[in-house]
């Protein structure tokens, strides 16, 4: 039996690294490590609707 997955995420931490800033989430049970660019990219990927893409 799968187990079934919502596309909320959590984030756990925050902290510097390299002159980047890094954060620890949670998503679908997993663990990531990603810098605050990676997660806007991603969480905009995963909620295409948020966003107007309409020409002007």
């Amino acid at each position: 039996m799968k187990k079934k997955y919502n596309d909320r995420y959590e984030v756990l931490s925050e902290f510097d690294c390299c002159g980047e800033h890094m954060m620890t989430v949670r998503f679908r049970g997993n663990v990531h490590v990603m810098t605050l660019e990676e997660l806007k990219c991603w969480y905009g990927r995963m909620h295409p609707e948020r966003w107007d893409r309409k020409a002007s």
